[in-house]
C-alpha cells in the first residue's frame, strides 16, 4: 500500500525538479535576448545577483566593467553613450552600486561562477577606497554573493578561507544566515575538523546557493517585465578618432566648470563651495600618507585580484587619479600622493595585471568633476579609449597614462 504512494511522491518531485530547471532555462534565454539592452542600464541587480553578469560574459561584444559610484555619477552617461552603439564592435557593462570596495566586488565576481573563465573584464578604483578606513562593504552586502563565494566550486580552499577571515571582522552581515555563518567560520578555522564541518555543510551551501540563484533569475525576470525593455540595439559601426574625440570632451569639460578655480563641475560648485573651501590644510601630508599605508583596501585588493587568477579572467586596472589642484589646497603634496600611484604599479606588476592610474591627469583639473572621484566627459573619454584597446588587444598601442 506505500508503494503507490512513495511513487506518487517520487513523480512530484521529479516534475517539481523538471519544472525548476526549464524555468532556469527560460530565465537564462530570456536574459541572453535583453543583455544588450540592459547593459547601459544602472541596475542594483547587476551587482547584487550572478544572473546578469554571467549574460554578459556569454556575450563576446560586451565588456563588464566592475566599480563604485564613478559608473555612474559625474559624466558616466557620456562615456557610456560614447559607446553606446558599438562603434567600435563592442559596449561596457558596467556591474558597480555607490560604495563598493574591492572587498564587495570580489563577492561580486564570485556570483560569475566559470562563465568568465578566458573572459575579459575592467576594474575601476578610487584613491578614496585607500585612503579612508571604510572597507565599502557592509551597506550593499549581498547574501547571494557572499554563498557563490563561500561554496565556489572555482575557487581554492586557501583563498575562501582568507575571504572567510576578512568577511567575519564584519559578523553582522551574517549573523541571520546560520549556513553562511556556519560555513564561514569552518573555513575561518584551519583544521582538519573545521573541514570536515565544512565539507559536511557544503551541500546544504549549495542547495542553498541553488535557491538564491533562482530568486536571482525571478527578480532579473520581473524587472525586465515591468521596465518592457526592447530586445534590440541601435549598432553603427564607425571607427573613432581617439585624440579628436578626447579633445573635444576636454573642451567640453571646461566649459561646465568654469566657475571655479578647482575644475570642479559648475553645478556641484554651486551646492558645495561653502564646505568644500572649508577643507583647507585639512589634508596634510603625515595624515595622507599615514591613511594610504594603513588602509585595508590593500589587503582587499590582494583577495580580489588572486580570485580573478583563479578564475581565469583578462583584467586590466583603472583607476581615478587624485585631483590635484584641490589634493594641494588640503595641504597635502603630489610627492605624497605619488605613494598612492607607487603602491598600486606595485600590486599590478605583483598580479601581472596592466594597471592605469592616469596620474598625469593630476594636473588637469577639468579630468575630475567633483571631489568623490567621479570623471569629467574628458575623463571617461579617455577611461574609453583605453577600454577599446583592451578589448581589442592593443594596450600596447594605447596613450601611455
Amino acid at each position: 500500500m506505500k508503494t503507490p504512494r512513495l511513487n506518487a511522491a517520487l513523480a512530484a518531485l521529479g516534475f517539481m525538479i523538471l519544472c525548476v530547471i526549464g524555468f532556469s532555462f527560460y530565465a537564462q534565454l530570456t536574459e541572453d535576448r535583453y543583455i544588450h539592452t540592459i547593459a547601459p542600464l544602472w541596475w542594483f541587480q547587476k551587482s547584487a545577483g550572478g544572473a546578469l553578469q554571467r549574460a554578459a560574459l556569454r556575450q563576446p561584444d560586451l565588456l563588464p566593467m566592475y566599480g563604485s559610484s564613478e559608473l555612474r555619477a559625474g559624466a558616466a552617461r557620456t562615456g557610456r553613450e560614447l559607446l553606446a552603439s558599438y562603434p567600435t564592435g563592442f559596449m561596457v557593462f558596467p556591474i558597480g552600486w555607490p560604495k563598493v570596495g574591492p572587498l564587495s566586488m570580489a563577492l561580486t565576481l564570485a556570483a560569475t561562477d566559470a562563465a568568465a573563465t578566458n573572459r575579459k573584464i575592467v576594474i575601476s578604483l578610487a584613491p578614496s577606497y585607500f585612503s579612508i578606513e571604510d572597507a565599502f562593504y557592509e551597506g550593499d552586502f549581498s547574501a547571494l554573493n557572499a554563498t557563490e563565494l563561500t561554496f565556489s566550486t572555482h575557487l581554492s580552499f586557501a583563498l575562501k578561507q582568507s575571504f572567510a577571515q576578512r568577511m567575519l571582522q564584519y559578523p553582522q552581515t551574517v549573523q541571520h544566515d546560520f549556513i553562511l555563518r556556519f560555513a564561514l567560520n569552518q573555513l575561518a578555522n584551519d583544521s582538519v575538523l573545521h573541514r570536515v564541518f565544512y565539507g559536511a555543510v557544503f551541500p546544504l551551501g549549495r542547495l542553498q546557493l541553488w535557491i538564491y540563484r533562482l530568486q536571482d533569475h525571478w527578480e532579473v525576470l520581473s524587472i525586465i517585465q515591468e521596465k518592457q525593455l526592447k530586445t534590440t540595439v541601435h549598432r553603427e559601426p564607425t571607427p573613432l578618432d581617439w585624440p579628436e574625440t578626447i579633445a573635444r570632451l576636454n573642451l567640453q569639460s571646461e566649459l561646465h566648470a568654469n566657475n571655479n578655480q578647482f575644475g570642479f563641475d559648475n553645478d556641484y560648485w554651486k551646492t558645495h563651495a561653502a564646505e568644500l573651501l572649508k577643507q583647507k590644510d585639512s589634508w596634510p601630508d603625515a595624515k595622507l600618507a599615514q591613511a594610504i599605508q594603513n588602509s585595508p583596501g590593500w589587503h582587499d585588493l590582494d583577495l580580489l585580484l588572486r580570485e580573478v587568477k583563479e578564475l581565469g579572467i583578462q583584467t586590466i586596472i583603472l583607476s581615478v587619479p587624485m585631483k590635484g589642484v584641490f589634493f594641494d589646497y588640503l595641504g597635502n603634496s603630489a610627492n605624497t600622493r605619488a605613494l598612492y600611484y607607487q603602491k598600486m604599479h606595485e600590486v599590478g606588476e605583483r598580479y601581472a595585471i596592466p594597471v592605469f592610474t592616469f596620474e598625469t591627469h593630476e594636473t588637469d583639473k577639468y579630468f575630475i568633476f567633483d571631489v568623490f572621484d567621479h570623471l569629467s566627459r574628458g575623463g571617461w573619454a579617455t577611461y574609453d579609449q583605453v577600454m577599446d584597446a583592451f578589448y581589442h588587444d592593443t594596450l600596447t598601442n594605447a596613450l601611455g597614462h
